[in-house]
């Protein structure tokens, strides 16, 4: 068990602060919470009894100390080492802060900047802003040099990233500079401490780190793959070192692209204090006019594993063998087997799902609804061909009355079609349909979607 020590500054509201404290690995969850009131202009935080784990500390301006209120920012803190790592604060455009920002500006000045790390600023549904690019900050001011002006109770997300001890003794700010990666690189002591920006023409570039023994603890590693040509960055660990990811010890981590990775390194192991991107979509179907820029078409084809490590490793083959097909490369799979993954190990393949010209249908385990399907395929990625509920009627079984006397056309008599199951006279003769009608198949209105797995 650990403490949390946060020395507060003046925090400018009114009502009661409603501090709150959250584990990221499950940020759902309130594990503590502390009402101040009234709020002192400043005062520490000292809290103890915490798990070792990175915390979430948000700041919140409460009516009552019950109600949530609104977000005034939030602190990303590894209760393990005691070390602050960064802090996300909210302005809100007109909003009853002292610091935000007024409809048809583009800066937001805080006191609270001045010899700080800014590090990201966000535009409101949009991706973070590029630095030096859309935005720059000089002093207490930040300037949106893109996405401007501010709108009227749009909120605008700043990341603040605080000094820590990065090379195992001095205190530098987070990341300290910027080191872009062209080819397969090893670290070293350049690299501690900065950012690394992936810019590589193969489809995977690669790092390796050395054995940790020889980094010192509480240095920490910045990763970024918005350029490049690589589909993934591979990041490699030497044997009994790894990273702690979805709560599996993984010897190698693989980065999409636009992603952004930072790494906090302690003992034997290396942790995620943050990853953005696509990594918590893996294996996601996506339906859009355009591939994402971690997307794969679904529309069959034999794939090179090694070619989709993070697919393959982290998804497929994690996939129960009941949900995968069978097929061998180059061999199209049966139909059976067409619209799910298929793994060829002898070939180093797997095969990716086709399934252009199928509706989704949400499966029914219980069979329902579904009652055509047998059970044993009510699975995922199981398809169904079409199929026309009968009507409540057989034509077969109906007969034509003929006209013997003579009187002229019966067919509208009532007596016209009579049920052929009963005995039937000389002059009657079975009724013949000999012709169709209609499209070459049974469908509702629809419209064509691609789709893409996140790779």
């Amino acid at each position: 068990m650990g403490d949390i020590r946060l020395s507060v500054g003046q925090v400018n509201i009114t009502d009661h602060l409603l501090i709150v404290f959250r584990e990221v690995q499950n940020p759902t969850a309130i594990v503590r919470q502390l009402d101040i009131f009234p709020v002192p202009a400043s005062f520490n935080v000292f809290e103890t009894g915490f798990n070792d784990v990175v915390h979430y500390i948000d700041f919140r301006n409460s009516p009552d100390g019950i109600a949530l209120g609104t977000l005034l920012s939030t602190f990303v803190y590894d209760v393990k080492t005691q070390t602050l790592l960064s802090e996300m604060r909210y302005y809100t455009v007109d909003g009853p802060g002292d610091h935000d920002p007024d409809n048809g500006t583009n800066t937001i000045v805080d006191p609270y900047f001045i010899g700080r790390t800014v590090y990201k600023v966000y535009k409101e549904g949009f991706r973070p802003l590029v630095p030096e690019t859309e935005w720059t900050h000089a002093g207490d001011t930040i300037t949106l040099l893109a996405g401007g002006p501010f709108q009227t109770d749009e909120v605008i997300p700043v990341e603040i990233h605080f000094g820590v001890d990065v090379s195992g003794g001095s205190s530098e700010s987070f990341p300290d500079d910027v080191v872009e990666i062209t080819a397969d690189t090893a670290i070293d002591t350049t690299h501690y401490g900065k950012l690394m920006e992936a810019n590589g023409i193969s489809s995977i570039l690669t790092i390796s780190f050395p054995d940790f023994a020889t980094i010192p603890d509480r240095t920490m590693f910045g990763f970024t793959t918005e350029k490049g040509a690589q589909r993934y960055l591979a990041i490699e660990f030497e044997a009994g070192n790894y990273c702690q990811v979805d709560g599996q010890q993984r010897p190698i981590i693989w980065m999409g692209k636009s992603e952004q990775l930072w790494l906090f390194k302690k003992g034997s192991y290396v942790r995620v204090v943050s990853w953005t991107g696509d990594k918590n979509r893996l294996g996601e179907v996506v339906k859009a006019d355009k591939a994402p820029r971690n997307g794969l078409a679904e529309v069959g084809g034999w794939m090179d594993i090694p070619e989709y490590p993070r697919l393959y490793n982290w998804y497929i083959n994690d996939l129960p063998p009941d949900l995968l097909g069978t097929g061998t490369f180059p061999s199209t799979p049966a139909a059976a087997s067409r619209t799910k993954f298929c793994i060829d190990l002898i070939n180093n393949k797997f095969w990716m799902p086709d399934t252009g010209g199928y509706f989704d249908r949400n499966t029914d385990p219980d069979g329902n609804v579904d009652t055509d399907r047998p059970a044993g395929d009510r699975k995922s990625g199981t398809n169904q061909g079409d199929a026309i509920n009968p009507a409540g009627i057989s034509i077969e079984n109906m007969s034509r009355r003929g006209n013997p006397d003579g009187n002229g056309d019966r067919t509208n008599s009532p007596n016209y079609f009579i049920d052929k199951s009963r005995d039937i006279p000389a002059n009657y003769t079975p009724l013949q349909l000999t012709s169709s009608v209609g499209a070459t198949e049974t469908r509702a209105k629809n419209v064509n979607r691609n789709a893409y797995r996140i790779i």
